[in-house]
């Protein structure tokens, strides 16, 4: 899905250059979600996060990273700020979660497929599904386009059901 947004995002990142430390911060979020959810935030225990953390990053990364408690700072402060967030903790109260769901769909008008995984994904109790796209870094609007194609990658995989899907920003008090 991030290829097929890329022309729209190459434009952007001409005028911002977007480092390795960055994404590897994101990368490092979606991992702590995939593997504990937000148990993590409930003990707000700084050193046991940053633990996590040491056993999730690839030693590759580890070189590319340059300064690695500064990274996992930043992405235990993303982390921490995305699990305090109240769309958050209501969705996964909504029902049970699943983190880091691969997916592939082909859109009706194309021939190409689609291949990308949906942050957390969840079954509501009320038989709903909801999306959460979860986002470390800046609010941009190839967000809401990818968000509107994995809505539709999600409709298509659970026919007949409603679903939603929400941008979750780290440090941001409003949802997209």
């Amino acid at each position: 899905v991030t290829a097929a947004l890329a022309p729209a995002v190459e434009k952007r990142r001409r005028n911002e250059i977007e480092t390795s430390s960055r994404r590897l911060t994101g990368t490092l979020v979606h991992r702590l979600f995939e593997r504990f959810g937000t148990s993590l935030a409930d003990a707000a225990n700084n050193s046991g996060i940053d633990e996590e953390l040491a056993r999730l990053i690839r030693d590759e990364e580890a070189v590319e990273a340059g300064d690695v408690d500064e990274l996992f700072g930043q992405a235990r402060r993303a982390y921490l700020a995305l699990c305090a967030q109240q769309a958050v903790s209501e969705a996964l109260a909504s029902g049970d979660a699943l983190f880091e769901v691969p997916f592939s769909v082909r859109p009706a008008s194309s021939q190409m497929i689609l291949r990308g995984t949906f942050d957390c994904l969840i079954h509501r109790r009320d038989g709903g599904v909801t999306l959460l796209e979860l986002k470390t870094g800046k609010p941009a609007p190839e967000h809401h386009q990818q968000l509107e194609v994995y809505v539709t990658a999600a409709r298509a995989m659970f026919p007949g059901t409603p679903v939603e899907g929400t941008l979750v920003y780290a440090g941001q008090k409003n949802l997209d």
